[in-house]
């Protein structure tokens, strides 16, 4: 007699047994022909089985996952006309020109609502962001630099309002102390080591071009301050630009001012 460890549970055992005393699996010979355990799976069978049932879920999840990509890209790609007849492949090697036209992407709830707001107007929207028509009130609110500025040209207004946010703008990135040109009176932008010209600086020069001026003291000179609050009727609201026309309550005084500096009322 020989001591064995069986197959299944590892214990030991005589060669001799028929079926192992712990577990009750085939010894030897019996382990193919004992009918007490003939079709049942074996501990590395049922291992096995596990093994490619996980398998074949993970396929199967890849699988899903492909179709729901795929699906999902041709349901949103815009099929052909069925009408459309299909390429003649052997009249002519050149292939297909792509579409000249593209199509346009659906509009959001957000566009739709911008949209209605500048057709309509929205009373308490800045009137940079919705429409502010002829005749109605606004309200100054000032920007971010606590000035609403009035001038009277928009080339003056755009320009003393752009030059004023960049010297906010340059005043904190210094701690207080912007670096200002002596010839301009604006924020200094030295172009850079590659002499390549600075952008901030050239788009300040084409708008003192525009505003006709040569420094900013020269631009305020020509301007004010609009109190905070302050209400002001609008004269004109043009739909291309930054800035609009508008008038004081009592009609006496006209001027230009930033959309972003307004409120419909």
């Amino acid at each position: 007699m020989t001591v064995i460890r069986c197959h299944e549970c590892a214990k030991e055992i005589s060669d001799q047994a028929p079926n192992c005393s712990y577990c009750g699996a085939p010894v030897g010979k019996n382990a193919h022909t004992n009918s007490s355990f003939a079709g049942e799976p074996t501990r590395l069978q049922k291992i096995q089985k596990i093994a490619i049932s996980l398998a074949k879920g993970c396929l199967a999840i890849v699988v899903g996952t492909f179709i729901v990509v795929v699906g999902g890209i041709w349901l949103t790609t815009p099929s052909r006309s069925s009408s459309t007849p299909p390429a003649d492949t052997h009249a002519t090697s050149t292939p297909a020109a792509p579409e000249s036209t593209p199509q346009p992407n659906a509009l959001t709830t957000s566009d739709i609502e911008d949209d209605h707001a500048f057709k309509t107007g929205v009373r308490g929207k800045l009137c940079s962001n919705t429409l502010c028509e002829a005749g109605t009130k606004a309200i100054v609110q000032s920007d971010g630099t606590g000035f609403t500025f009035a001038c009277p040209t928009k080339e003056l207004t755009q320009y003393t309002s752009m030059t004023t946010e960049l010297m906010a703008i340059s005043a904190m990135a210094t701690g207080g102390k912007p670096v200002l040109s002596p010839k301009t009176g604006e924020p200094e932008y030295p172009d850079g080591p590659d002499g390549k010209p600075n952008e901030s600086r050239l788009l300040l020069d084409h708008l003192r071009s525009n505003a006709k001026v040569k420094t900013l003291d020269q631009a305020l000179e020509l301007c004010w301050v609009l109190k905070n609050k302050e209400t002001v009727v609008v004269m004109d609201y043009p739909t291309k630009g930054a800035a609009m026309w508008v008038a004081d309550e009592k009609l006496e005084e006209r001027y230009w001012v930033m959309k972003t500096n307004l409120i419909k009322k």
